[in-house]
């Protein structure tokens, strides 16, 4: 447990470090923030991140596999058309230019 602990630690520091990148780089200069406004919205990243996740694992266990595939993504985003879009779009590019990655079903 503690090992579970240190690491979902570390996660929320790493993201942390990059949610206050991403603001950063997208807000103008003159905008100011709080580190609790960082501290906030990293939180509702992690948790979206928790939830998704959740999801894909429950996806996988109900077809009876033990590997998030990228099929459980695409069934994730299925309401957002447009995400499922892009994922698509993305998923056929790594498919090209690596087939040798292409699973062996």
């Amino acid at each position: 447990m503690d090992e579970e602990k240190r690491l979902k630690s570390q996660l929320r520091g790493k993201l942390w470090f990059y949610v206050e990148s991403i603001i950063k780089r997208e807000l103008p200069d003159d905008v100011k923030y709080t580190s609790k406004f960082v501290n906030t919205l990293m939180e509702l990243v992690y948790q979206q991140i928790c939830e998704v996740g959740g999801d894909l694992e429950a996806f996988a266990a109900h077809a009876g596999r033990n590997v998030v595939t990228s099929e459980d993504m695409l069934l994730r985003t299925r309401k957002n058309k447009d995400l499922q879009d892009f994922l698509k779009l993305r998923l056929l590019e790594l498919r090209e230019s690596n087939p040798a990655r292409e699973s062996k079903r």
